[in-house]
């Protein structure tokens, strides 16, 4: 923000297959929200037989408040919208005591809301349908930053208003179907839509009969954790000076990203204009990344965010942004040595830090004649400069591969199982 304050709103999206065994999980992560949407409405029927009884025989009626939900599922822009219209206009209920706050012209601490949407695709296959392919994205980026908006339209009814917002929006989709809406929907990549989202695509697993499920008491605890941040209060952390000197680091690596992508000049790819925009609003999502780390742990009470805490915080948002750019290069149609780094890319981040030997990849993917020797050096040189998470381990018959990309998230931080949204676990916040 203008004043320097960074709100705790994170956006992200899983990209898997169907059938991976994301909708359960996700239910599981998002009961804590269900439940308290049960509990407010639960809550605001008792006050409208309250209000009744209290209006008969009175001229004035009083009106009772409106209650915002903590999860809104598969709601359109325009229905967000009016939404964050009727928060900022009208007595609102909400806080843990479920007061009434009184926000015609005045400011409260609004309630966070999570947009959640099982398969996104649905929402963004919708976007644009009916203003010659304008519109929507340019709206839905404004939510999603935590901005005010304003819009007349000659029925006043449908008027909308509202000076910020805190919405967090979360879901899935399939791969190919995140493909085929970038190649039909470029805005999406120009207006910024995507690189405000923090797309994850985990390795695939292969189901077993004798999957564990998930842990009992990792479900209590979270349970537990989620309902203790829904009662927080507004609270403002500032950087310690270990924390300041990480993220000054974190800024030099991604000014760097930028600068060496901006002085391509002409020769830039859609691709690689996106990831200049990703990689520039990072510097502000790892500032996110940090605050929800730090209330998440919060073991001093002190708002203050740790060197520790920063650190954890950058290799989470390098990892991201490693996603984000393989998703870049993938969506617009590619070229055949392009579908063939992302196919090796993703092969050696399957076997994670057992590695792929070289061997493998030269088998599966450089039969053809002539195309082993140096042509097979090259190719994976080039895998090894472009992403940083891949190290060749030398050894016999070229050596192998490995991706760090994981193990660098969990040696800083124990939340990459939160954030990155793996099938085990999947973490959504909004405040």
């Amino acid at each position: 923000d203008i004043n320097g304050a960074i709100r705790p709103i994170f956006h992200s999206a899983i990209v898997i297959d169907s059938g991976c065994g994301k909708s359960p999980v996700m239910e599981t992560m998002f009961a804590p929200h269900m439940k308290e949407n049960k509990d407010a409405f639960s809550k605001r029927t008792k006050l409208e037989i309250e209000t009744e009884q209290s209006n008969k025989g009175k001229k004035e009626k009083k009106k009772t408040p409106f209650v915002p939900p903590r999860i809104v599922e598969g709601t359109t822009v325009e229905g967000m919208q009016q939404l964050l219209s009727e928060i900022h206009n009208e007595d609102v209920l909400s806080g843990p005591d479920f007061k009434v706050h009184g926000n015609k012209g005045k400011e409260f601490q609004k309630p966070g809301i999570l947009w959640f949407y099982d398969e996104m695709a649905e929402m963004l296959q919708s976007m644009n349908a009916f203003k010659n392919g304008k519109g929507d994205s340019s709206v839905i980026c404004t939510i999603l930053d935590g901005r005010g908006s304003s819009t007349t339209r000659v029925d006043k009814e449908k008027n909308r208003y509202y000076t910020d917002c805190h919405v967090a929006m979360a879901g899935g989709i399939q791969g190919g179907i995140l493909r085929e809406i970038a190649d039909a929907n470029p805005s999406f990549f120009d207006q910024g839509l995507f690189q405000r989202i923090n797309f994850v695509a985990p390795p695939f697993t292969p189901q077993k009969a004798d999957s564990p499920g998930l842990d009992s008491g990792l479900k209590e605890r979270y349970d537990s954790k989620i309902g203790d941040l829904f009662d927080i209060d507004e609270r403002v952390y500032t950087l310690s000076s270990e924390a300041e000197a990480v993220y000054l680091d974190y800024k030099i690596y991604a000014n760097k990203i930028f600068n060496d992508k901006g002085r391509l000049g002409d020769s830039k790819t859609k691709a690689d204009s996106a990831i200049m925009s990703a990689i520039a609003k990072s510097k502000k999502t790892v500032l996110v990344i940090a605050l929800i780390l730090e209330i998440l742990k919060d073991e001093t009470q002190e708002d203050i965010i740790s060197g520790e805490t920063m650190e954890g915080a950058a290799a989470i948002a390098k990892f991201l942004f490693g996603e984000f750019e393989h998703i870049a290069n993938y969506c617009p149609k590619e070229t055949k040595v392009i579908t063939k780094k992302i196919r090796v890319y993703n092969a050696i981040k399957v076997e994670g830090d057992s590695g792929l030997p070289q061997r493998d990849i030269q088998q599966r993917y450089f039969r053809e004649k002539g195309q082993g020797g140096k042509a097979l050096e090259d190719f994976m040189a080039d895998i090894v400069d472009t992403c940083p998470e891949i190290k060749r381990k030398e050894g016999k018959t070229g050596g192998r591969f490995i991706s760090t990309a994981h193990e660098k998230v969990r040696k800083c931080y124990q939340c990459y199982h939160v954030i990155t949204l793996s099938r085990d676990s999947i973490f959504y916040l909004s405040l």
